[in-house]
Order: structure tokens, then sequence, then C-alpha cells
């Protein structure tokens, strides 16, 4: 499943590990096989740095449950 920058994580929404690569970014389940994700920028006091993100694989299974049932549940 290939994952659109629309779709990634507010970097405000991370945790600790997913901002880590310790967790998926998407589920927040730990990660026993993963795949990278488009990386994010965070911006602080004029200083920008780059979050690798990381993913579930193949594939994330609770991300596309969620993406199935919709924004309403």
């Amino acid at each position: 499943m290939t994952v659109k920058e629309d779709k990634l994580p507010a970097v405000e929404s991370l945790t600790g590990d997913q901002r880590q690569g310790w967790a998926c970014a998407l589920c927040g389940g730990r990660l026993y096989e993963d795949r990278p994700l488009p990386p994010l920028y965070e911006t602080r006091a004029g200083r920008t740095t780059r979050i690798d993100l990381w993913a579930c694989a193949p594939t994330c299974e609770v991300a596309q449950a969620k993406e199935r049932r919709g924004p309403w549940l």
C-alpha cells in the first residue's frame, strides 16, 4: 500500500516511539517488519528537522481498517 502525503499523520500527533522509528507512524503498533514512508519536516525556533517515518510491512492493517470505516467512526 502506498501512502500519499495527505494521509500521513500530523507531526504534532506523533508519539516519541513513532518519531524514533520504533512504532508504526500510521497505527502506532510496534514494528517487527517495516517499510519507509515519506518524511515529515518540523520547524521549531527557526530550525527544521526531518522526521523519517516507518510503517508496518507489507501493509498496515489498522490504518487500512480506519480508512475503510471513514472519519465518522
